[in-house]
């Protein structure tokens, strides 16, 4: 049916239909519905993004936008200015949705109890929150745990601290390219995120990416070993002993269940140091 006839708007069913699979159909709708607040409330109803089309007064009604945003948070983007700087109506957007931050006003993304629960909910969010919340610690701590990336909107100051670093490495190891210059040349912070992400040794310093531990906490517990390590690896008895011991590296290589296939490739490929005595250490 063309959404476009008077035909089509006088079938109340089928535009509740439509609405609540797309609201965008409203853009056409005729002032008969969209001047007609009860009409409209019931087509808010069936789709929040309708709140977009109705008039200033819906926009403006508190009881109606709170029903909105209480389950479509996102949708108080559609909510007076008025309303977007209600305490109340921000909060509850923001604990359904915290990307329902961005619309809020200056002043309540400014707002210790806003900010925290919009980071609580997805931590990403951080990055609307004022630069006074991105340097608060228990805001970006709980910005983290949601989501270690949200590490990337964090204070410089805040970047660089261990604890917040570790979290966020913790909930997302990609994380660690979001740390400071420091953190990501600290001995510490290197071996804790090379557990999760062996390519994170491509970020920190030489020294470190030689580093002896750094190496063999690679070569436990990843499922492969970083072509800039490589090198390293294979000149060493020790090193290729604790590698081709580690069925992911293996499996990661030559399938399940080939870890024999696997030994065998390194000790008379890459290796190019003396087979005889390589073979008598590694057995």
């Amino acid at each position: 049916m063309n959404k476009n006839t008077d035909t089509f708007w006088d079938d109340w069913e089928a535009v509740l239909s439509n609405v609540k699979v797309n609201s965008y159909i409203l853009n056409s709708a005729p002032n008969k519905i969209l001047k007609n607040d009860k009409l409209m409330l019931e087509l808010i109803a069936q789709n929040s993004s309708a709140l977009q089309y109705a008039s200033d007064e819906l926009r403006g009604d508190y009881d109606v936008v709170l029903a909105v945003v209480v389950r479509t948070g996102w949708a108080l983007q559609y909510a007076s200015d008025e309303l977007r700087y209600n305490y109340d109506i921000v909060l509850a957007a923001v604990t359904q949705n915290g990307y329902a931050l961005k619309y809020a006003s200056d002043e309540l993304r400014n707002n210790y109890d806003i900010v925290l629960a919009a980071v609580t909910q997805n931590g990403y969010t951080l990055d609307y929150a004022s630069n006074k919340l991105r340097d608060n610690y228990d805001i970006v701590f709980a910005a983290v745990v949601a989501g270690g990336g949200a590490l990337q909107y964090a204070s410089g100051k805040l970047r660089n601290n261990k604890t917040i670093v570790l979290t966020a490495i913790a909930s997302d190891s990609w994380a660690f390219d979001f740390a400071s210059v420091e953190l990501k040349t600290t001995r510490e912070i290197v071996l804790e995120v090379v557990k999760y992400n062996c390519l994170a040794i491509y970020k920190t310093s030489p020294e470190l990416q030689k580093d002896p531990a750094v190496i063999m906490q690679i070569l436990m517990v990843s499922d492969e070993i970083p072509s800039k390590i490589k090198y390293i690896v294979y000149k060493s008895p020790t090193y290729i002993k604790v590698a081709i011991n580690n069925p992911k590296i293996a499996n990661s290589n030559f399938g399940p269940g080939n870890l024999k296939i696997f030994k065998c490739k390194v000790l008379f490929q890459y290796l190019p140091f003396n087979i005889f005595d390589t073979v008598c250490v590694l057995v």
